[in-house]
């Protein structure tokens, strides 16, 4: 009991959020434990599932222990330009973005966000596994510390370092996810060795999907595809301009509304807002017209949005640029997009394209018209996150 009291417990912080910690070591000798003591084994398992059901139970809440009225705190520390609310009245639309980023964004300085501490695998099936560090190797010395240590007290001030917190509780939560799933599986499977300086193990399926499954793809019958035709009638669609390079080429098919300037090829598109999507559509010269053929889509809870910096001469260069950034545990690039690298071995994928509109203005409504629904979608995916997490802590 002293031991699974031991390698999860609880840090009180300034702002008054409390901090799920996760201790490797102590996990590590639950595991030796585990494997030599069948009745320990049994009784260890009651307990892991339990404050498993617990933690998933306090995560789904933890959004409300972080100051409510953050939204506008959040439009000063992140890349996002816009309105300063999402819509009003809607506190749980404001919880539910605060999962979201809390999994996704970059809190108190770190490399990156918790997903990226994450390992991706595939099966020889086809199906996805996402695996975190769930315990180190054992000084015995160190683990007798941790067992009899008492709970800290982390003063910390800010908001960002209050997310942070939060952040890492969640991060927590993914550890003894992984931990009761690996503890109730066979102890004596070759991937596991007492010997190794870590153990690896993979989260629960339900978590597992819960993460896939965020980017909005449950309904892969709405998808969008590339080479669809796409109703513009009725639709706000900005026109604008994007550079082509040489691997996306190919997914235009309407030569007449390129142009080649110092060697550079810039395509006519419009950026379209199809449910839960961004497309990017070429005019369609041919019918009636009104319809755009997709070139490419992506989920808009994936996307983070700026505008570049206005130059020091307006008068010469009217033209606004937007920059769209998109990171996804998908690893497929959207069309036009270009990798921009990131963190190695991170299960995040991550991309970037630039979208250029006649001036200023147009910029701004397109940009206002992106952050109004990225949001949206990013509370969306937050609520999934909650709901999920909810279920969980009552199975």
């Amino acid at each position: 009991s002293r031991i699974n009291g031991a390698f999860l417990f609880t840090s009180f912080t300034a702002l008054g959020v409390w901090r799920l910690d996760y201790n490797k070591t102590v996990a590590r000798v639950l595991l030796q434990i585990i494997g030599t003591n069948v009745f320990a084994a049994r009784v260890a398992m009651k307990l892991l599932i339990r404050r498993k059901q617990k933690s998933a139970l306090f995560l789904s809440q933890l959004p409300a222990s972080v100051d409510i009225g953050f939204v506008d705190a959040l439009h000063k520390m992140g890349e996002v330009e816009g309105p300063v609310s999402i819509t009003e009245n809607q506190d749980e639309q404001q919880l539910n973005l605060i999962m979201d980023r809390l999994v996704r964004d970059t809190w108190d300085g770190k490399g990156g966000c918790i997903l990226d501490t994450l390992l991706r695998s595939e099966l020889v099936n086809g199906s996805v596994t996402l695996s975190v560090v769930v315990a180190e190797k054992c000084v015995l010395v160190q683990a007798c510390k941790d067992i009899l240590a008492s709970r800290k007290i982390v003063v910390s001030e800010g908001m960002d370092a209050a997310m942070s917190c939060a952040a890492d509780s969640i991060f927590a939560h993914f550890q003894l996810d992984a931990l009761a799933a690996y503890a109730s599986g066979d102890l004596n499977d070759t991937k596991y060795s007492f010997d190794d300086h870590i153990v690896v193990a993979p989260l629960s399926m339900q978590l597992t999907t819960t993460l896939l499954d965020q980017d909005g793809e449950r309904s892969v019958d709405a998808r969008p595809n590339p080479g669809d035709v796409v109703d513009l009638v009725g639709r706000v669609a900005f026109p604008c301009v994007c550079e082509v390079n040489q691997a996306s080429h190919f997914l235009f098919t309407d030569q007449r509304a390129c142009v080649v300037a110092d060697g550079v090829r810039w395509q006519s598109l419009y950026l379209v807002f199809l449910g839960r999507y961004m497309l990017l559509a070429e005019p369609v010269k041919e019918g009636s017209g009104g319809t755009g053929r997709i070139v490419a889509f992506c989920c808009l809870a994936c996307l983070k949005v700026s505008k570049d910096k206005a130059p020091i001469s307006s008068s010469q260069f009217s033209a606004r640029r937007l920059i769209l950034r998109h990171e996804s545990l998908d690893p497929t690039i959207p069309g036009v997009f270009s990798s921009r690298g990131g963190l190695t071995g991170s299960v995040i994928t991550r991309s970037r394209m630039d979208l250029w509109f006649e001036n200023d203005k147009s910029a701004n409504v397109a940009l206002e018209t992106f952050v109004a629904k990225i949001y949206t979608e990013r509370a969306r995916r937050g609520k999934y996150l909650r709901d999920s997490l909810l279920k969980m802590g009552r199975n």
